[in-house]
């Protein structure tokens, strides 16, 4: 279920993102649509880093922000574009169904791939999940960015 939730969301915010790439990307044949799933994970994770580092702390309060924030812009650029993209939806159709089949198997070939070695430690070889772990404790529980470092004894 995780899963399918996981890609739902990447696939939400690659739409929500998709009238901005177009702005930026506007010389491209397909004005960006593949790469509107990274851009959208990538405004949201920045805009929450830079908002956590310099204007308010780092909660869920802040994540819902930014991304309010990205659906208003995203809104007003699709209103602005909204007979370029209903005219691209019908004559490039087949394209954006391809690229999203693609984007499905990809997915679920990562997906195997964690699926076949889901292990946090090797016994034998080590592994460094330990410390991704910490780390990744260390952004949730942290107030401010940059957050602590795990590593640091009892320093912040």
């Amino acid at each position: 279920m995780a899963a399918i939730v996981w890609y739902l969301l990447i696939t939400l915010f690659g739409l929500i993102a998709y009238p901005i790439v177009r702005v930026i990307f506007k010389g491209l044949p397909d004005r960006g649509y593949p790469f509107s799933r990274l851009a959208g994970m990538l405004l949201v994770a920045y805009l929450t880093w830079l908002a956590g580092s310099t204007l308010f702390t780092f909660s869920r309060l802040t994540i819902i922000v930014v991304i309010v924030l990205i659906v208003l812009v995203s809104a007003f650029l699709a209103y602005k574009q909204r007979e370029e993209l209903a005219v691209e939806w019908h004559t490039k159709k087949k394209y954006f169904l391809t690229v999203e089949c693609v984007m499905l198997v990809l997915f679920l070939v990562s997906l195997g791939i964690r699926y076949g070695n889901p292990d946090l430690w090797h016994p034998w070889k080590g592994g460094e999940k330990p410390m991704d772990l910490s780390y990744f404790t260390a952004v949730l529980k942290s107030s401010v960015f940059p957050p602590y470092d795990p590593w640091y004894a009892g320093g912040y």
